[in-house]
């Protein structure tokens, strides 16, 4: 099928050699003309670097593939009758999350302990103007994590590479992250 330059929209003819050397999608690295991809090569570049990090770290780190329902991890590309191309991608281990962040009590295995039994679970708490204004600011903060991780959305883009974003940018503004929420403890919310 025929493809877009990747850089102005127009028909393209030409591939990026280095793009095709390591079988990347050829969507990213189609271009319509030598200049197009001149113009072009200062940010398409980054492209073959993301690709010899993420081989490394498939090496290094240890990604593995997720069974059941995450609670086992495993080398092995899992047996299913598969319906067609698509396939599970290795996932990174556990992010770590520094030790200066507040952590929930749920942070080590994933079951909280205080919300459970919270008189808040029977109540609705009317909160102060002090708490309203901490919860403006940890929304806005939200937004911003949400933003960023909305910047690198692109074709072939993992959710593993998009989790590392919001990971480091939750990280950045002092918040705990989490698939389930997001916590944040800015300075200025918890003074």
């Amino acid at each position: 099928s025929p493809l877009d330059c990747a850089r102005c929209g127009k028909p393209a003819s030409l591939q990026c050699p280095k793009c095709a050397q390591l079988k990347l999608p050829r969507e990213a690295a189609a271009f319509c003309s030598q200049d197009c991809f001149k113009a072009a090569w200062a940010s398409h570049k980054s492209v073959h670097t993301k690709v010899y990090s993420l081989t490394s770290q498939l090496s290094q780190e240890g990604w593995k593939y997720c069974l059941k329902k995450g609670r086992t991890r495993t080398m092995e590309l899992p047996r299913f009758d598969w319906t067609g191309p698509l396939r599970p991608f290795p996932i990174s281990k556990m992010r770590l999350v520094p030790d200066g962040i507040e952590k929930p009590d749920w942070a080590l295995d994933g079951i909280p302990k205080i919300e459970p039994d919270s008189d808040l679970q029977k109540r609705v708490e009317i909160k102060t103007p002090e708490q309203i204004e901490r919860m403006r600011e940890t929304c806005r903060i939200a937004r911003e994590v949400l933003d960023a991780g909305a910047r690198i959305i692109k074709p072939g883009i993992t959710t593993d590479e998009i989790d590392r974003v919001i990971h480091e940018e939750t990280i950045a503004r002092g918040g705990y992250p989490s698939p389930l929420n997001y916590h944040f403890f800015p300075k200025s919310c918890c003074t």
